[in-house]
């Protein structure tokens, strides 16, 4: 995984959307976080 972030480009790859909070506010507390981080890997990944 990359390791040399630019500000702009963190802010692309790990900013929720709205779409995706949607997702994330509908699983359980204690497995928000990490749903969220999948969503946004995933995304990252399939550049």
């Amino acid at each position: 995984m990359r390791q040399d972030w630019e500000p702009n480009n963190l802010t692309e790859v790990w900013t929720l959307l709205e779409d995706d909070m949607k997702r994330v506010r509908n699983k359980s507390e204690t497995t928000r976080l990490g749903f969220a981080v999948q969503i946004c890997a995933v995304r990252y990944a399939g550049r």
